[in-house]
């Protein structure tokens, strides 16, 4: 989150709109969180105890960030008439 304000800079002065590259900085800085076993503040934890592995935790993280990132280009982008 530390980086958003100087890459929000880097696009506007670019010519990008503001509001959308927000909105897509915003959406797409939430999929760090999913991916690693260390993006997010419960993910320390729960790695920790030893529920999963972390080949098992990139997987998954993975496969759910694509899934989210599809979802939001088919329907989201419609949805919002970007």
């Amino acid at each position: 989150y530390y980086m958003l304000p100087v890459f929000l800079i880097v696009g506007i002065n670019a010519g990008i709109d503001p509001t959308l590259l927000a909105f897509i900085m915003i959406g797409t800085n939430a999929y760090g969180g999913s991916v690693t076993h260390y993006g997010a503040a419960p993910g320390p934890i729960i790695f920790s105890a030893g529920y999963n592995n972390v080949k098992d935790w990139w997987t998954v993280g993975l496969i759910s960030a694509v899934v989210c990132l599809v979802l939001n280009y088919v329907i989201g982008i419609p949805w919002w008439k970007i």
